[in-house]
């Protein structure tokens, strides 16, 4: 792991060849850096913040630039194993220092900083992001049929279903600083509402930008009782990540009984008019 040198951001890296990044105010991920193909062993920042360094067991260094996140020079440098890999930026000027040649030798590159960060990127980037809205309640309240028409298909009635179903409710190019494009989509995640699956599903819950508490008030015994619970799991997992006062808690949704057996199917919709 690694702190940028203005100490808000944490870099770490990971065996599964990612780059994560970590916001130190609000404890949240905020980028995972993908382009190596193997474990990434170790990364480091620059003096100054502007480029970040990963060394991974593929035999290659990657230098990012921390403004766009893109990859702006890619180093050769064999390695015999990842317990002995190591990279480290002089703390005043541009220059790296590797440990390259499978362990055998410590490499001084010294960098052009303005070179690299004007070039353009020496392999293509995609931008990506996503929010992730969960539909929860218990089983047979209707939540499979309303993912089913927020998401753009039409309505069919549905028996009670198991595990879990994603659904893309909307997805879109958006233009960023220095003409990038990010790719934004908002994914519903209907989760079952069996009893069985409330432990389990509760670990769904992190990270979930919006939470649609589905109910059905006509329930002759407690309609309420899936509301109170899945409340309760959701204000947990917000208490754990520290996001209770950035968010709301849930939105709350009554389906009457009328909805689930409507027999006409509804045309959908676009995404922004059904929000």
């Amino acid at each position: 792991m690694a702190w940028s040198p203005d100490g808000h951001m944490l870099a770490a890296a990971f065996l599964d060849g990612t780059v994560r990044l970590w916001n130190r105010e609000t404890g949240a991920q905020t980028r995972v850096l993908e382009g190596h193909m193997d474990a990434v062993t170790c990364v480091a920042f620059s003096h100054d913040g502007q480029l970040l360094a990963s060394k991974s067991l593929d035999d290659t260094i990657r230098l990012w630039r921390c403004d766009t996140w893109e990859t702006v020079a890619v180093f050769h440098e064999p390695v015999s194993g990842m317990w002995f890999s190591g990279l480290a930026f002089h703390p005043k000027v541009p220059i790296l220092a590797t440990f390259g040649e499978k362990d055998t030798v410590i490499r001084i590159w010294d960098l052009d900083a303005s070179t690299l960060l004007s070039a353009a990127p020496v392999t293509p980037s995609v931008h990506y992001t996503n929010a992730k809205v969960v539909l929860r309640g218990d089983s047979g309240v209707g939540k499979s049929g309303l993912g089913l028409v927020l998401s753009g298909h039409y309505f069919t009635p549905t028996e009670s279903s198991h595990g879990r179903h994603v659904w893309t409710f909307d997805r879109r190019a958006a233009a960023m600083e220095g003409g990038r494009v990010e790719m934004h989509e908002t994914l519903l995640w209907d989760l079952a509402g069996q009893p069985g699956y409330r432990l389990i599903h509760q670990l769904y819950f992190y990270e979930v930008a919006v939470a649609l508490i589905v109910f059905d008030s006509r329930s002759e015994t407690d309609p309420f009782a899936g509301v109170r619970h899945w409340d309760r799991a959701l204000r947990l997992v917000q208490r754990v990540q520290g996001t209770a006062r950035e968010h709301p808690a849930a939105t709350y949704l009554h389906l009457p009984r009328l909805w689930r057996d409507h027999s006409r199917p509804a045309c959908p919709a676009s995404p922004r008019a059904r929000l």
